[in-house]
């Protein structure tokens, strides 16, 4: 018994760590995105953004009623598909996005995302003692926060360490067209 609640812990915490990860690189990402390359203010990113948040507000009420209802497991397999979906929809943004461009995304990811906390936590504190629920969840939680900061901290490297060798990829091509096009 001691193994299973560990494993259902690991495996709820992997779900956990995941959706955190993803869920805060892709804001930072966005936002960094949106300031440099569109030249939005905090102000208009934030009254942008605020869509995923607002979404994910109205839809809990209904996602606590839902996984009543539904197996955990495909709950947080629909939830995490539709997340995909959200971030595969940024793909095409473009120094043209604008907001109705960024709205349906976030409003994917900000839904999906009611539908991604419960399940894991579920997963991962159904066979904890009930004196201990209490502080697996908040370390759960802390643990979710934790990887969102690792995220950001990842896609923020990621960012600014390979953007040089692509702006000095591109650079190159567009001096080979150059020397085509004058020949």
């Amino acid at each position: 018994f001691f193994f299973l609640v560990w494993w259902f812990l690991f495996f709820g915490g992997m779900f956990s760590f995941s959706h955190g990860f993803w869920l805060y690189a892709n804001i930072y990402l966005v936002r960094v995105f949106r300031f440099f390359v569109r030249g939005h203010t905090p102000l208009e990113i934030g009254l942008n953004t605020i869509v995923m948040g607002l979404s994910q507000l109205v839809t809990a009420p209904f996602a606590v009623q839902i996984d009543r209802r539904v197996n955990a497991r495909t709950l947080a397999a629909l939830g995490f598909a539709a997340f995909a979906v959200g971030l595969f929809m940024n793909a095409h943004l473009s120094v043209l996005s604008d907001r109705a461009d960024y709205f349906w995304p976030q409003l994917v990811r900000g839904v999906s995302s009611a539908f991604i906390v419960l399940p894991p936590i579920r997963f991962a504190l159904a066979l904890m003692p009930l004196d201990k629920v209490v502080d697996a969840s908040g370390l759960f939680n802390v643990a979710r926060t934790m990887c969102g900061a690792l995220g950001i901290a990842v896609a923020d490297n990621l960012m600014w360490q390979r953007s040089p060798i692509y702006c000095d990829q591109i650079l190159t091509r567009l001096g080979d067209s150059r020397t085509l096009s004058s020949d």
